[in-house]
């Protein structure tokens, strides 16, 4: 496993990760089924390590990856919802 503790990258990580968590957290009571809530709580949860670490490993930035594709899949259903 790489990791980097390059502070540009970092840094950008971190903010990404944010980003990532704003998208989640602005749409979550958009959510009515409880087992998808608790998967985004514990995606939340995951983005808080995240956000909190010092090294970046290569594990962290395919999460980053995973999560941009849920948020992605995310707004597909939510926009399919909003116009019916």
């Amino acid at each position: 496993n790489m990791t980097t503790s390059s502070e540009d990258f970092v840094t950008y990580v971190k903010q990404e990760s944010k980003n990532i968590k704003e998208s989640i957290l602005s749409n979550f009571n958009r959510i009515n089924e409880s087992s998808i809530k608790k998967s985004l709580q514990e995606a939340v949860s995951k983005l808080d390590t995240i956000s909190n670490s010092k090294v970046i490993r290569e594990d962290q930035v395919f999460s980053l990856l995973n999560y941009y594709e849920l948020i992605k899949e995310l707004y597909k259903i939510w926009n399919h919802y909003s116009i019916h």
